[in-house]
């Protein structure tokens, strides 16, 4: 869990308990120390007033935030509850259109990209669409290293989620984050699409395999786990269950699909990845998330595969504070 991790815990906390005034407080006091999420802080405040009836300066925080040149994702300020009472307002709707026309813009500027950690190396390296051709496969007398995908979660970036992944390097693995190409706000992506999803994260694995300036170790395709976070592991899943990718095993972090029923039918008449092994967690009030757990490891062990399931009490929406001590074990019996 990051430390912006743990702010947006204490926020949701106070909000959970209506206590808004004391939310605003808390990020007027720490929230200064996130530059990189300013976007995300500030809307948080839109909604904080809203709740507190205060409209008008609801309004002028959302428009201070445009003339730093941030956005809001649209979805958010068109279907959140929380802003019920801002919309049809004319100065909301004239933010709103900025926020769709910034939004479309970054879209339209979207590359691939991609953060890669090696075994051997120790500083992250973030890879742009220019890429050398070369093989994949180990020099005489060098074993390759086997690798871990790690899939950010909607709202977050490579960047972000591979500081939360890079320990695996110190245990032997190369990790592979890639980007989505799908915006959802400032320096910011998601899944939402699946089948493009999936497409983004085999081009960067292919790329990977092709880098022929891949520093400090070749890499085998034979051993890929797969692993995300929230709208990430659900895209993990997906590229699991359907045989996308071929993969070992699957890491599921608080997975969120609004619809996962299909997942049964990819593990009929038998699974397209045999063999694969799949760690789910979550927090036990991420109500969404342990009924996405519930359903797919049932199916998956009734498909003959091995499962570990771990629901947290009281745990949130968040990666889990204790990532490393929970995965390393797991991925030294998965090498």
């Amino acid at each position: 869990m990051t430390t912006f991790d743990r702010l947006a815990s204490r926020v949701f906390d106070l909000y959970e308990r209506q206590q808004y005034r004391q939310a605003l407080d808390l990020l007027d006091r720490e929230g200064v120390g996130h530059p990189e999420q300013a976007w995300h802080i500030g809307y948080w405040r839109v909604c904080l007033l809203t709740r507190l009836g205060d409209a008008e300066a609801a309004l002028t925080h959302l428009e201070q935030l445009l003339d730093q040149g941030l956005w809001i994702p649209v979805t958010w300020l068109r279907n959140d509850p929380d802003l019920a009472g801002l919309r049809g307002h004319p100065r909301f709707e004239r933010a709103v259109a900025v926020c769709e026309q910034r939004q479309s813009e970054a879209q339209r500027m979207v590359v691939p990209r991609r953060v890669l950690l090696f075994p051997e190396g120790t500083a992250l390296r973030p890879e742009d669409t220019a890429l050398s051709q070369g093989s994949g496969s180990a020099p005489p007398g060098r074993s390759s290293a086997p690798v871990l995908i790690a899939l950010h979660g909607n709202a977050e970036n490579a960047a972000r989620a591979a500081g939360c992944w890079r320990f695996v390097a110190s245990h032997g693995w190369a990790l592979l984050v890639p980007q989505s190409t799908q915006v959802m706000g400032p320096d910011a992506y998601h899944w939402d699409d699946l089948d493009r999803g999936a497409q983004d994260v085999r081009y960067h694995y292919r790329s990977m395999l092709d880098d022929a300036a891949a520093p400090g170790a070749s890499l085998d395709p034979k051993r890929v786990v797969l692993a995300g976070f929230s709208r990430g592991a659900a895209l993990a899943l997906h590229l699991a269950l359907s045989g996308v990718l071929l993969a070992r095993g699957v890491i599921a972090l608080a997975p969120h699909l609004t619809d996962w029923s299909y997942m049964e039918g990819l593990l009929e008449p038998s699974p397209r990845n045999p063999g694969l092994r799949a760690y789910f967690w979550a927090g036990s009030r991420d109500e969404r998330a342990v009924r996405m757990i519930e359903d797919v490891a049932r199916w998956m062990e009734a498909a003959g595969l091995t499962v570990q399931v771990e629901i947290v009490q009281g745990a949130g929406h968040f990666y889990p504070p204790d990532l490393e001590a929970r995965i390393a074990p797991l991925l030294a019996t998965w090498r």
